[in-house]
């Protein structure tokens, strides 16, 4: 999982790895993406998210073609694109639906089995 930059690092640990290295999930968040990638055989299940109104960088075209090649390729994909929440919107409460893209992110992990259950 990475944010802004870190998206960016954490979408290229997705993109390029070997078995030892091969991450659970990719997970970048307002990230900027490689201009060209192709998803391994072995892609590791995908959540993006981003705020349509980040400025910052191209994130929501990149996604989408991130999103769109991980479908393709068969492998899990979601992707949350909010109307607004800026670039670095992270986990402060702003009064916005984006507000919310942890709880999402969080239901996510469990419906790909990576959580563990409560004690």
């Amino acid at each position: 999982m990475g944010f802004s930059a870190g998206g960016y690092v954490a979408a290229a640990v997705g993109l390029q790895h070997d078995p030892a290295s091969r991450p659970d999930f990719v997970a970048p968040i307002y990230g900027a993406m490689p201009e060209e990638f192709s998803v391994p055989k072995d892609a590791a299940p995908l959540f993006l998210a981003h705020a349509d109104d980040d400025k910052t960088v191209p994130v929501v075209k990149t996604s989408v073609r991130l999103y769109l090649a991980w479908k393709e390729a068969q492998m899990p994909a979601e992707l949350h694109i909010y109307l607004r929440g800026g670039h670095g919107f992270g986990m402060r409460k702003k009064g916005l639906p984006v507000d919310t893209w942890i709880d999402r992110f969080r239901d996510w992990l469990g419906n790909q089995g990576l959580l563990k259950p409560a004690q």
